[in-house]
């Protein structure tokens, strides 16, 4: 069914070596999500957020500049323990150059408050067509 639910976030996200040219990344902001679609199997959403953006270049200065973000997430809905989602996620910068990020994001709840997270990122820059694959794991705790 289509829903109206809309939601308020802030998220700040860092990486160490995400990509060739870059030492750390990190993506900071404040933004709304939208809820479209909530079926039984799945619930489909998007948000859109002002972002700020750090980068250490490995040959080069820093650099903060004021982006735009926009995320596309399918997420998985009724499959008990596990659960799995796909994220799009664009921040498209005041000259044109993009970063780009896909997740494919896989979890298995272990209790109320501990669920296991496995991720696969494909990390891609348009300023210098530089791309990498990152897999991580970990446990998120909730409180």
């Amino acid at each position: 069914k289509i829903t109206k639910k809309y939601f308020g976030f802030v998220f700040s996200e860092t990486h160490f070596k995400p990509l060739s040219s870059v030492d750390a990344r990190n993506d900071s902001g404040i933004g709304v999500k939208s809820e479209i679609v909530q079926h039984q199997f799945f619930i489909f959403d998007y948000s859109l957020a002002p972002v700020f953006t750090y980068k250490k270049y490995v040959d080069l200065d820093r650099e903060l500049t004021y982006n735009l973000s926009n995320r596309l997430r399918i997420k998985s809905n009724n499959w008990g323990d596990y659960g799995a989602s796909i994220t799009y996620f664009l921040i498209y910068g005041p000259n044109g150059n993009s970063f780009h990020k896909v997740e494919n994001q896989f979890t298995y709840k272990i209790t109320d408050k501990t669920v296991f997270v496995n991720k696969l990122f494909l990390l891609y820059n348009s300023e210098n067509k530089d791309s990498n694959w990152i897999l991580t794991s970990g446990l998120n705790f909730v409180f």
